[in-house]
């Protein structure tokens, strides 16, 4: 885990952007290696493009088996663990007991000259993306109130991660088993999340509470009116004075709320006289109410986040993540840290922080390849390997298959940022699925990403579908099926490279929903191999201008796309309904896909032919016509040249690198699209990423 101090960060609400100097990032380190075992032949491997390097996991927090190469062994979490690289050529045969340690540069693991020689990589906190998700430090215990989505990890065999789903209770009996809905005898209501596998527990990311909740077990006395146990009693576990008031038309008789034949709300009378004296009064209308376990509770809730450092977990590409396989979730989800639940419930600053930037919940979490390991480095040392599909031996991979519906990455979570990763998957929902629950991935960030799906068929299923106010740059998108990104509130869309290769007939490349936040703002795309370039939903009006609310705006420059000119007709909106076909502003149409790349389909590199050569442009700088007005940037420190400025200048879109690694400008030009073709004009040269 690394404790890092940044300088300038920014955070987005639904009306403005503002600065402030950010707090500690925590970053957790992810390997999921397979542990060291004794005896075993491991084989050198140089790394990308070919494959992955050969590493290993080792240290007190990992218990060969002694069956195999990549044996069932056992974690123990808290003991330290490290990783380590094969450095030997050919193969070798590892040590009888121990194996690497410490952080050597030439660790000898064996005997003779058949010895296995490592070098230390890193220390591991997470053997899985999913134990970083997961993981947030809570160890269940005895004789705790527990209220409605508070969440807990076991001692058991793989530190199993519970959430409560009831609407309180006072546990004594420890969950166990993977049932989505496990009932203990003590009246706590449990769901199996995951395996969190191993954890350091160093630099945890804490999940989100409610303030308030029932016990359904006990009388905690509350309220005046508690006299006896077993009464299903109204508790405010955290003394707030912006709790919510009820809503009339959610509760019956003595204020009685029900889910099902559970009474789960009664006596809100109890801080009724901290409300009317108090502030933040807030309302859940009933339009939000539909589709989401959460929201019957959530009415009467105040969710509490606790993200007060700006977390991140850094990928190693030890192996490919795929859903399913070595403790992944399947899907491999974000959720329950900064989730508003479908727009259910009002989220503050847990106490004792009273106040967050500009009012949002908390700071953003970062998912990102770790230095050197991203598929973007594979492209900068390898200028020969065409820019193509996803490939696990590139770099930093996550694979997702039909088995499940949510794609490589579902997201039921707010302000996250992703990069410099490959995804891939073949489901009906996408790669990316920002909806995972509802009204999700509101202000997310993807750069230097490489995300594709291969799901044909005839549903709507974008390779991105996110929520309000999302960035996309220098990103390259590949998908055979109908959508390649669907916004479905304000989005912005640098400098990417979108491609279909499904040749489906109502195809789109970009499909955009209700501007209920800002308007879209593309610049320097290549959208090419869908019949149609861009697309409105048919169910939200066009508004003549930029008018926060009033309807769909689209501010363009510099695309283009092999769409015909004059393109026209209907296409399908992800979810139910349809879209409707229009100019994307700022393009040029008709540019044929061979003429535009070195190879199509396959490879989305350009040549000094190309329309797309010289045909992007600086937006560095860019300011959009947002509510309050903006530029964005990069997290600082993740990539070289993407540093913000003084806190009294906008920190704002840097333009460099593009997604192999390369500097922009190429001498006085700018590329359109993901990729800059290097040399020409007065250099400009390649810029190494982290």
């Amino acid at each position: 885990m690394k404790l890092l101090f940044s300088g300038l960060f920014f955070w987005v609400s639904a009306v403005t952007i503002a600065f402030a100097q950010a707090p500690p990032t925590v970053i957790s380190q992810i390997h999921n290696a397979c542990g060291w075992e004794p005896n075993a032949s491991y084989t050198y491997s140089a790394g990308p493009p070919t494959a992955p390097f050969t590493r290993v996991n080792n240290g007190p927090g990992w218990t060969p088996s002694g069956s195999s190469s990549c044996g069932p062994g056992t974690y123990t979490n808290g003991q330290a663990l490290n990783n380590y690289q094969l450095i030997s050529p050919g193969t070798c045969t590892s040590a009888s007991s121990g194996g690497p340690s410490g952080t050597g540069s030439d660790i000898v693991d064996g005997v003779g000259g058949t010895a296995c020689h490592w070098k230390y990589v890193s220390g591991v906190d997470y053997v899985t993306l999913t134990g970083w998700t997961l993981d947030n430090g809570n160890l269940w215990a005895s004789g705790t109130v527990y209220g409605f989505y508070d969440i807990v990890a076991t001692n058991a065999a793989g530190t199993s991660q519970y959430i409560q789903i009831g609407g309180g209770c006072i546990s004594i009996v420890q969950p166990a088993g993977t049932a989505s809905d496990l009932q203990t005898a003590d009246g706590c209501e449990w769901r199996y999340n995951g395996s969190i596998t191993y954890t350091s527990r160093v630099g945890t990311m804490p999940t989100q509470t409610f303030a308030n909740f029932v016990v359904s077990n006990a009388c905690i006395g509350a309220d005046s009116s508690c006299t006896s146990a077993g009464t299903n009693l109204y508790i405010p576990v955290v003394a707030d004075c912006r709790a919510f008031t009820a809503n009339s038309q959610y509760v019956g008789g003595a204020g009685v709320y029900s889910k099902g034949a559970a009474q789960i709300f009664t006596k809100l009378t109890a801080v009724q006289s901290c409300v009317n004296g108090g502030s933040g009064v807030f309302t859940v209308s009933y339009s939000q109410q539909a589709g989401a376990e959460s929201m019957v509770v959530s009415t009467f809730s105040r969710a509490y986040g606790h993200i007060q450092s700006l977390y991140g977990a850094e990928i190693w590409n030890d192996q490919e993540y795929v859903c399913g396989v070595n403790n992944e979730n399947n899907p491999i989800e974000l959720q329950n840290h900064i989730n508003r639940h479908n727009d259910s419930i009002q989220y503050v600053p847990a106490p004792p922080f009273t106040s967050a930037p500009n009012g949002t919940p908390g700071w953003p979490f970062d998912i990102f390849a770790a230095p050197g390991e991203s598929f973007s480095v594979t492209y900068q040392n390898n200028p020969a390997l065409a820019l193509s599909e996803y490939n696990a031996n590139y770099g930093v991979a996550i694979k997702c298959n039909a088995t499940a519906n949510f794609g490589a990455l579902a997201i039921g979570d707010n302000n996250v940022w992703v990069e410099g990763i490959q995804f891939t998957s073949n489901t009906t929902d996408g790669t990316i699925d920002g909806q995972y629950v509802g009204r999700a991935c509101n202000v997310c960030f993807f750069d230097h990403d490489l995300i594709q799906n291969t799901y044909v068929g005839v549903q709507a299923a974008p390779v991105v579908g996110v929520g309000a106010a999302t960035f996309l740059w220098d990103d390259v998108v590949i998908t055979s099926s109908l959508v390649g990104i669907q916004f479905d509130y304000a989005g912005y869309l640098i400098d990417s490279t979108i491609i279909g290769t499904g040749g489906q007939s109502n195809s789109v490349g970009v499909s955009v929903g209700n501007q209920q936040y800002g308007c879209n703002y593309f610049y320097g795309n290549a959208i090419y191999g869908f019949a149609h370039a861009f697309a409105r939903n048919s169910h939200f009006p066009v508004a003549s201008s930029c008018n926060h609310r009033a309807g769909e705006y689209t501010y363009g420059g510099n695309n283009y796309t092999d769409a015909p000119i004059g393109d026209g007709g209907t296409g399908l909106w992800m979810g139910g309904g349809t879209t409707t076909v229009t100019t994307l502003p700022g393009a040029t149409y008709g540019k044929t896909a061979a003429a535009s790349f070195v190879t199509w389909p396959g490879n989305y590199k350009i040549t000094q032919s190309s329309p797309l050569y010289k045909g992007g442009a600086s937006f560095n700088g860019l300011t959009f016509p947002f509510p309050g007005g903006f530029c964005f940037g990069p997290m600082p420190g993740n990539y070289s040249g993407s540093t913000l400025p003084s806190i009294s200048g906008y920190p704002c879109y840097p333009d460099s690198p593009d997604i192999a690694g390369t500097a922009r400008p190429q001498g006085t030009r700018y590329d359109a699209g993901a990729y800059e073709l290097p040399g020409g004009g007065n250099g400009g040269g390649r810029l190494l990423l982290r």
